[in-house]
């Protein structure tokens, strides 16, 4: 694998390539997280309620 020195070259474009991994783990995390939500939701919806 290829280093990387982040102290050399420009701010933009260094801050860019260290943030992208970050940025697309936020990103499934929030995928994961709506998805839940849904399916949460479907169930109270789908399934009856037991009556005790």
């Amino acid at each position: 694998m290829r280093e990387k020195n982040l102290t050399e070259g420009g701010i933009r474009k260094t801050m860019l390539i260290f943030s992208i991994p970050m940025i697309l783990g936020n990103r499934l995390q929030q995928i994961y997280n709506i998805a839940d939500t849904m399916g949460h939701y479907a169930d109270i919806c789908i399934m009856p309620r037991r009556v005790a």
